[in-house]
């Protein structure tokens, strides 16, 4: 009795070579995609530093501990909302590229992806 065994043949070349340029297309759009988030988080702190300074002029010299804590306060603001607008920007990529249902699925995934990897 001779028994068939199932032999996986290679997948041609053609369907390697569109397989890796999808990949690569989705690493490009990817890195485009952190480097504006880069760019959104480099525009927002740039823009915040004449606010900062004016509330820490608000507070005379005696009262350091609340300026420190305004300051510090403001920033830690500023940089969630920074933070928002990328988190925000990643569901849009996903929903733009059909990856969830809908824009709600992608944000809650972008917002788990980005609160635990960083």
């Amino acid at each position: 009795m001779v028994s068939h065994v199932a032999c996986a043949l290679p997948d041609p070349p053609e369907k390697l070579f569109f397989a890796m340029m999808v990949v690569l297309i989705q690493i490009a759009i990817g890195t485009g995609l952190l480097l504006a988030c880069a760019l959104v988080h480099i525009l927002v702190v740039v823009s915040s530093i004449p606010v900062l300074q004016r509330i820490a002029r608000h507070y005379p010299d005696k009262q350091m501990l609340r300026r420190n804590f305004a300051v510090f306060g403001a920033t830690v603001l500023t940089l969630l909302f920074a933070h928002t607008l990328q988190i925000w920007a990643w569901a849009a990529l996903f929903w733009v590229a059909d990856e969830f249902p809908d824009f709600g699925t992608s944000f809650y995934f972008s917002t788990v992806t980005y609160t635990t990897l960083g």
